[in-house]
């Protein structure tokens, strides 16, 4: 992302978000350090990070449903989280050329063997992760008793006997 004369700086991907995703972590390495101690930090060019938080449904779930009631609740826990981003993006342009299109949740599908996967990714305050995530868990555990057509999948293994 940038070199300067006593750091260069890395954009972190990965780590706890799918699919080489920005986290919104800052990695600043010391130029004296370089392959010795790399320091991740959480709010130094951006105070809010990208999480994700994946949902195993069935495969005879209703995914559209549940990608659709997962949208909805994660836009409405993250709204304010999501304004105060774009106003911080707004306000204080990045000399790190971090650039986000886009700073609302969303939630991504993809097959597992065992299951359809909601990654539903938000932003949050590093200090907030947690909780945000236990209660979009929570959310999440409530839409599923609601919904009759959708269902938590997991690993299972069966075993046969023959003969």
């Amino acid at each position: 992302m940038d070199i300067s004369v006593l750091h260069f700086h890395l954009l972190e991907i990965g780590n706890w978000v799918d699919s080489d995703q920005s986290t919104g972590r800052v990695i600043q390495i010391p130029n004296s350090k370089i392959l010795i101690d790399p320091i991740a930090n959480y709010t130094s060019e951006f105070p809010f990070l990208w999480h994700e938080m994946p949902v195993v449904i069935t495969l005879e779930s209703n995914w559209r449903r549940a990608k659709t009631l997962s949208l909805e609740m994660v836009t409405a826990l993250s709204a304010e989280t999501s304004q105060r981003a774009a106003d911080f993006l707004k306000k204080r342009p990045s000399r790190m050329l971090i650039s986000y299109g886009t700073v609302t949740a969303t939630v991504y599908t993809s097959v597992l063997d065992h299951g359809i996967c909601l990654s539903i990714r938000f932003l949050t305050a590093p200090r907030l992760r947690r909780g945000f995530n236990q209660t979009l868990w929570e959310g999440v555990l409530d839409m599923i008793s609601d919904e009759s057509d959708i269902e938590l999948a997991y690993l299972t293994q069966r075993l046969l006997r023959v003969g």
